[in-house]
């Protein structure tokens, strides 16, 4: 027994020392760029940055950090199984510097990656690479060779003055700048510039520039009914001309005023009241709103004509109404040659509660189009659609047949003869006909159609690739967005946004 017990210590007293040992990952010695390093036109600072480009072999190399990639058009993933997966996609994402406060040292090591990387869909020997991919501070790091920018799309330059140049092929935006904004109040685009409030009472116009001063361009009044407080603005855009309103005043004695901001920064005031008006060309529709609603409330003017009252005056115009008791302003209006189509209803009736109407503006004939009560409808050349219930139906503007399109639907956008809606269980962005989800696993948080484009932001939980998703007339997918979105504005095709994780201000064209 001893015997036996004395040759099993033996054995694993060999079996220790037998065992291999481990294979240090290879130290290499690296240094940063002696030349300036501009991404997509953002002059790199290495010397604080905490993830700087570094130089290996006199190669140039990149870190693979998140925002870095996104920002060039490169989407990452990691696992155990398969280490770092790399495709160029086409995201885009807002540039951000890492900086620290520390100053980076002239020379450092790195280590040559040794796990499994996949470079769209090819795996990478970085074994036997004469510019293997490196690690350094946790990032892996990628050599910029001719082939390697080719594989991304990157155009790739050095210039003995300007340094190493990279331009990707993504859409690309960069971070904009508006000292004192309010984020109670918005903001708003055109002309080449960035209108917001600070919140002073003051309206700024800026271009965005970092160093640039905004300039004033509209002081607001201070509220009647405060305490010295002044009025607060509201941001938005009007058939691509930069607007902004206010209400001054109590509930039944005030109004709301509406102005636009000309292209050489002056405001004009268009109308106020309550009421809503719609710019159609030459022509303009207003539906007036003060309450409680009122019957013969539906007007048009020619350009700078007399205004002159349309359709049938027993009627009231633009109010969404349902069980006749909760009344509410819409903003529902559209004009088809010389028909207006506006929710509308006759008291005289008995039971009040809005329904799509046509109204000729000749010949002032009232037409009902639906004949269930709805509170919000959109509209193409030859239907219009709404949503009751959770379910989307359609009606033919020619036949007025009314058929239910999709039930379960949260909300929807009608982007010329496409429809999205929002799955009212799972929450996600589909178009009418298509069985998938539009961007999986994502929960939408605003839909809207601006300047021609569907614009639809989501949560951002960290497993959503994409947080901001826009799509042209023709249904395709013009934009993928890897930063969450507070506010976007998309005008004269240029979008705007201010980020969700750090409240950064980015633009870019579309």
């Amino acid at each position: 027994m001893k015997r036996a017990t004395l040759l099993w210590i033996t054995v694993f007293i060999l079996c220790l020392t037998l065992q291999v040992k481990p294979v240090l990952a290879e130290t290499v010695k690296v240094s940063l760029p002696g030349f300036p390093v501009a991404l997509n036109e953002v002059t790199v600072n290495n010397d604080y940055r905490q993830y700087p480009l570094i130089v290996y072999k006199d190669i140039t190399y990149f870190p693979m950090t998140y925002y870095d990639c996104r920002f060039l058009g490169l989407e990452t993933h990691w696992s155990t199984e398969k280490g770092l997966e790399i495709k160029s996609t086409g995201i885009t994402g807002g540039y951000r510097d890492y900086l620290g406060k520390v100053k980076n040292k002239q020379t450092d090591t790195a280590v040559r990656a040794a796990f499994p990387v996949t470079m769209n869909g090819k795996a990478i020997e970085n074994s036997t690479e004469a510019y293997p991919l490196l690690t350094f501070r946790n990032v892996t790091y990628f050599p910029i060779t001719r082939e390697l920018g080719e594989t991304f799309g990157w155009d790739c330059q050095f210039d003995r003055d300007k340094g190493l140049i990279i331009r990707s092929g993504n859409a690309v935006v960069h971070e904009v700048y508006w000292p004192g904004y309010h984020p109670e109040y918005g903001f708003t685009t055109g002309n080449g510039y960035f209108f917001y409030s600070g919140g002073d009472g003051k309206i700024y116009q800026t271009q965005g520039g970092k160093l640039e001063e905004p300039a004033e361009i509209y002081r607001l009044p201070k509220w009647t009914y405060g305490n010295g407080e002044f009025v607060r603005p509201r941001f938005y855009v009007e058939n691509g001309k930069p607007c902004f309103s206010y209400h001054q005043g109590g509930a039944v004695m005030g109004a709301d005023y509406y102005f636009e901001i000309k292209p050489d920064g002056t405001c004009r005031e268009k109308y106020s009241g309550y009421l809503t008006v719609k710019q159609f060309g030459d022509w303009s529709v207003t539906a007036r709103q003060f309450g409680p609603p009122t019957s013969d409330n539906l007007s048009v003017q020619y350009r700078e004509q007399e205004p002159k009252s349309v359709g049938d005056p027993a009627y009231v115009y633009g109010w969404s109404v349902i069980d006749g008791q909760s009344y509410s302003p819409s903003k529902d209006i559209y004009l088809m040659g010389k028909e207006i189509y506006i929710l509308a209803f006759n008291p005289a009736n008995g039971k009040n509660e809005s329904r799509v109407h046509r109204v000729n503006m000749d010949t002032n004939q009232v037409t009902q189009m639906t004949t269930e009560a709805v509170d919000h409808f959109q509209m193409n050349t030859d239907s219009i659609y709404y949503l009751k219930e959770a379910n989307l139906y359609r009606t033919g503007l020619q036949d007025g047949v009314t058929e239910t399109v999709k039930t379960g639907v949260q909300s929807f956008c009608l982007l010329d003869k496409l429809v999205y809606y929002v799955d009212a269980q799972d929450s996600q962005l589909y178009k009418l006909g298509w069985e998938d989800s539009l961007n999986p696993g994502a929960k939408v948080k605003s839909l809207k159609i601006e300047d021609g484009y569907l614009i639809c932001s989501f949560s951002s939980e960290k497993f959503i690739p994409y947080k901001l998703l826009i799509f042209n007339a023709d249904g395709n997918l013009v934009w993928k967005g890897s930063d969450g979105i507070k506010d976007v504005i998309l005008n004269q095709g240029v979008i705007t946004y201010q980020s969700e994780e750090d409240g950064r201000f980015f633009s870019g064209k579309i």
